[in-house]
């Protein structure tokens, strides 16, 4: 039986694309005899909306070469299933085809995400475990590539501080609103489905961010560049935290026009208009309350 999961309620620069509070250590090297590393900083913290016996349920993993952020789709809470538990497999499947695959020399390649997410994804069917999930995985090659897959509405942009712009960001993925692309128990999504892409010309400074829809809900685009903007390039764990912060507030804040709060309005009035059911525009305000996780990655010269 097919079924997708809806959430808990609680400057130069080449795009290919191919389509088919813990801390983490600051410094992971990305690769030997390379020319660049990765300054990592991290922030993940539970819904404070959850109950106090609830869990995370948001993963994530790290390595010198990869981050990953997996987020454990909470509709499955409804049956009995922490939902948790298969993110948590997923992402840890995930560091270990990285490491088997990039030791063997094969990660400088446009194929590698899509061979790792498949591997992984195999492996977290093997494991019997139920429950389903979104992920986002980028690879750094040490020089200046860097290669995103991300299947539903987790993801990634690169910042780049210099034009104090956003040269990319993954595109987000959903069958409806609030439903999620999702690897896992009775979905028919698989890593075919994921959006692969190749940006070359990365730089030193540029600071690349992944994160969970806590933070893509809470807090614009616009808002987001200007704590980038503003916070020391060389402190990523300090970005993180700050960016986290500012998303679980504004998570609370029943006043505040967050993304979440815009595209659910665009989502009841579509409805009410396809229904043959509207009468006037309906508005909407607040934060959307959940699992954050945020991974900065600074590119710098080793």
């Amino acid at each position: 039986m097919i079924k997708y999961f809806k959430r808990s309620n609680n400057s130069m620069f080449v795009i290919s694309r191919h389509h088919m509070v813990n801390r983490v250590p600051r410094y992971f090297r990305t690769g030997t005899d390379k020319s660049y590393l990765l300054n990592i900083g991290s922030f993940s913290i539970k819904s404070t909306s959850k109950p106090k016996q609830s869990e995370n349920e948001d993963s994530y993993s790290t390595s010198k070469c990869h981050i990953c952020v997996a987020d454990g789709v909470g509709g499955w809470n409804v049956h009995g299933i922490n939902p948790a538990k298969y993110s948590r497999v997923l992402t840890k499947s995930i560091t270990r085809n990285i490491k088997e695959l990039d030791s063997n020399n094969k990660g400088d390649s446009k194929n590698f995400l899509s061979s790792v997410l498949h591997n992984a994804y195999k492996e977290a069917e093997e494991s019997n475990i139920i429950g389903s999930s979104t992920v986002c995985l980028v690879y750094f090659n040490g020089i200046n590539k860097l290669y995103t897959a991300n299947l539903g509405d987790s993801g990634c942009l690169v910042y780049r501080r210099r034009d104090n712009s956003i040269i990319y960001e993954t595109p987000f993925q959903q069958h409806s609103f609030n439903t999620p692309f999702q690897l896992g128990t009775g979905s028919r999504d698989s890593p075919n489905d994921a959006i692969y892409d190749t940006i070359e010309g990365i730089q030193e400074g540029d600071v690349i961010l992944i994160a969970t829809d806590g933070l893509w809900d809470n807090l614009s685009k616009k808002e987001i560049i200007d704590i980038l903007s503003r916070l020391d390039k060389r402190n990523p764990q300090a970005i993180a935290e700050k960016l986290g912060k500012e998303a679980c507030q504004i998570s609370l804040d029943p006043h505040h026009l967050s993304p979440y709060a815009i595209n659910l309005a665009k989502y009841l009035n579509q409805r009410n208009i396809d229904c043959q059911n509207f009468e006037k525009p309906i508005y909407y305000t607040g934060g959307k309350p959940d699992d954050i996780t945020i991974l900065i990655g600074i590119v710098e010269h080793k």
